[in-house]
């Protein structure tokens, strides 16, 4: 009995090691052919890349093929018609940008036209404003689009058309009661109403006659009107249209106007000065038939 079970012990010693061989070779064996399947699905998936690669363009080469396609005409052509047609469709494009512009210019042109002649017709503010009223309710018709822009438009032609009509209106309707006396005091109503730091009334001799209360110059301005007066004389003596006004601009940024005019056989001239904005060449029409009446009265009170 022993001796069965001695034997027993040592035929399991002795198979135990090959059992154990025997199961790591199976192991390896399964391990061996996952691995292969392994590698060769990422060798069918490298091929398919490869070929995927190989079949579609490059996105280089097909922006490289496509320039040339373009540049094509002009790099074979010897002559400058192929540049001068892409130069003719460069400006036809940008006429087309500009097509919107010209036309809120041609609408703009259409409102000065419009305002000039009302200005021209209109005798005071009340009638201005009912003659613009008739005028733009046509225009606005035609432009409902851009309210904004148009708002714009308006109010950029109407702000200097309507600021000259209404220091023009106000200078004729200043009244004066006196004579030369009453010069001084005419000249500071005039200068305030047309904004002008300094007016000078003077003669054909360039000697000042009246100036308003803050004018500065006086004697510089008379004269100044004296040698304007002289031009004057010597276009006429050319047989040349007599200039009656003249706008001249300093480099101090002061506009000065020399406007003459004839009260009897005698010559006068009256001269403005204003800083910083514009005067038109007949800014003081409107005031000379008061300044005209108080010459015509030769009394000082």
């Amino acid at each position: 009995m022993i001796l069965t079970t001695i034997t027993l012990a040592a035929i399991a010693a002795a198979t135990l090691p090959v059992a154990g061989y025997l199961a790591g070779v199976r192991r390896g064996r399964r391990a061996r052919a996952a691995l292969r399947a392994a590698h060769a699905s990422a060798t069918a998936r490298a091929e398919q890349a490869e070929t995927a690669r190989a079949s579609g363009p490059d996105q280089r080469a097909v922006l490289s093929q496509e320039l040339q396609r373009v540049l094509a005409p002009v790099l074979a052509s010897p002559q400058p018609a192929a540049v001068e047609a892409l130069q003719h469709e460069l400006r036809a494009l940008h006429d087309s940008i500009s097509t919107r512009e010209r036309g809120n210019d041609a609408f703009r042109d259409e409102v000065r036209t419009q305002l000039s002649t009302i200005l021209r017709q209109a005798g005071n503010p009340e009638q201005l404003q009912r003659s613009l009223q008739k005028a733009m309710a046509p225009l606005l018709e035609h432009k409902q689009d851009g309210s904004s822009d148009l708002q714009r438009v308006i109010t950029e032609a109407l702000a200097p058309l309507l600021e000259r009509e209404r220091t023009g209106y106000e200078l004729s309707t200043i009244r004066t009661s006196g004579g030369l006396g009453a010069l001084p005091a005419l000249l500071d109503t005039i200068a305030q109403k047309a904004a002008l730091s300094s007016l000078v009334l003077s003669d054909e001799a360039g000697l000042p006659l009246a100036a308003s209360s803050d004018a500065r110059d006086v004697d510089a301005l008379a004269g100044t009107a004296a040698f304007f007066l002289t031009l004057s004389d010597r276009a006429e003596r050319t047989g040349q249209p007599r200039p009656l006004s003249s706008v001249l601009l300093d480099d101090a940024n002061r506009m000065t106007i020399h406007r003459t005019f004839t009260v009897g056989a005698a010559r006068y001239t009256l001269s403005g000065v204003a800083r910083g904005r514009s005067l038109a060449p007949g800014a003081l029409d409107p005031a000379l038939l008061s300044v005209e009446r108080a010459l015509l009265q030769q009394d000082y009170s």
